[in-house]
């Protein structure tokens, strides 16, 4: 296929694994996307293309089998493993921009428009191959299937002791004398904050956040219940 005979372009592009509900799902498209890419070029022109790794265990089997080098390598930037694109926190498309992304989310205050402030934007859900391929093609829209590529298709090897090392966990350990410490802004609760029964819940501010016991939670339920509402970009 002629790569240039696309006529139209997008200035941005992401891969995000966060939006994905199989474990292995992430790193296989994000593994498929440096096949793509391995070689070629996203151009230095306009075009960006962002990549988030789903956790970090996945980033490192990345970096170990060499496809975020490929990645990086052909112009791709690989971002940290954080939820925050998809509630607008990163990579929020600019005034009049359209961007393809592999992501569900795209609403308001976070990767859609806010017409009435003055912010008009346009984002498009596509896979994870066909934004390599545009990437590919310096942010000219291209489908993957118009790509004659061999995809490798490595195995994923979790590797648990990357949380071990960092993440404490304290389920079954309780230590009710421990000094609960405080992050930034955090304050604790007010000994008068409820009184009486009379008037509990008068005046009192409080955000119910659920407990998924489900990993898959549904995305629409649990932006319902979480509604962030960082700014777009303007």
């Amino acid at each position: 296929m002629d790569l240039t005979a696309s006529s139209t372009t997008v200035p941005s592009g992401s891969i995000r694994a966060r939006s994905q509900a199989a474990p292995a799902a992430p790193f296989d498209n994000i593994c498929a996307a440096a096949d793509i890419l391995r070689g070629q070029s996203c151009g230095n022109g306009a075009f960006t293309l962002s990549i988030y790794p789903g956790s970090m265990p996945a980033l490192s089997e990345l970096l170990k089998n060499g496809r975020a080098n490929d990645l990086v390598n052909a112009g791709a930037i690989m971002r940290e493993c954080f939820c925050g694109p998809c509630f607008g926190a990163g990579d929020c498309p600019a005034n009049g921009e359209f961007s393809v992304r592999h992501t569900t989310r795209n609403f308001p205050n976070r990767e859609g428009s806010k017409p009435g402030e003055g912010q008009m934007s346009s984002v498009a859900l596509m896979d994870a191959r066909s934004i390599a391929a545009t990437a590919a093609n310096g942010g000219k829209l291209t489908a993957a299937t118009d790509l004659d590529v061999e995809y490798t298709n490595p195995e994923y090897h979790y590797n648990a002791s990357l949380y071990e090392k960092r993440v404490y966990n304290g389920w079954g350990k309780a230590e009710p004398d421990a000094e609960l410490r405080f992050g930034p802004n955090i304050k604790d609760w007010p000994e008068d904050a409820c009184p009486d029964r009379r008037s509990a819940g008068q005046g009192l501010l409080l955000h119910h956040r659920p407990r998924h016991h489900d990993r898959r939670a549904h995305p629409l339920r649990r932006d319902l219940v979480l509604p962030l509402q960082p700014r777009a970009s303007v």
